[in-house]
């Protein structure tokens, strides 16, 4: 059996009905439905903002949904984000909105990773991204594609890693996009002689 998705399921699932109303006409919750538990699982780490407190990292409530046509979204059907957590994340959108009309993927690659040292690193100084966040996915696949495409090998490696760690968080198992994603870090992995993480990548 052969089955097609009509949606990224690595955007929340407020963008996904929107799209699918846009598209095809039609909504997959009833009116006044629940989402599955699954559907909230994986809003909730395609959202997920962490913030340091005295006790360490700790969800910022609701999280912020950003997808990468619309950007933030503030306000939701499952409640409000912090305005200040919520800017935080509009201005790594312009950040990365500014870095996809970029000409020179030198410029592009350099800007990818100072969005990711500011909001994707353990040392971030007052907010991070969840390791899930769609935001995060997506600067990490950009990162990964730009630096294979400039034979930058250690870089993609890294990149590369990033994304599947994204992605096994959102994706069910068995999938085909976290398996391609983990075909190509192998590749990766034994093209720098890693051949432990390699084999691990690729069973």
């Amino acid at each position: 059996e052969l089955s097609i998705t009509y949606a990224e399921l690595a955007e929340a699932s407020c963008f996904r009905r929107e799209d699918l109303r846009a598209q095809y006409f039609f909504d997959p919750l009833p009116a006044g439905g629940r989402p599955p538990p699954a559907v909230v699982e994986r809003d909730a780490r395609l959202r997920e903002v962490l913030q340091r407190t005295p006790r360490g990292l700790e969800p910022v409530a609701h999280g912020v949904p950003w997808s990468p046509n619309i950007g933030v979204v503030h306000t939701d059907v499952d409640g409000c984000a912090p305005a200040d957590v919520a800017d935080w994340v509009g201005e790594l959108h312009e950040r990365w909105h500014h870095a996809t009309t970029m000409a020179d993927n030198q410029c592009v690659l350099r800007e990818l990773r100072q969005i990711w040292e500011m909001a994707c690193v353990e040392e971030a100084p007052q907010w991070q991204l969840g390791p899930g966040h769609a935001l995060r996915l997506h600067v990490a696949r950009r990162g990964m594609d730009l630096a294979v495409a400039a034979e930058c090998w250690d870089e993609a490696a890294a990149w590369a890693r990033a994304v599947c760690s994204c992605e096994t968080l959102i994706y069910p198992s068995p999938w085909p996009v976290p398996a391609l994603s983990l075909a190509r870090l192998a590749k990766l992995e034994l093209y720098l002689c890693n051949f432990s993480a390699a084999c691990s990548s690729g069973q």
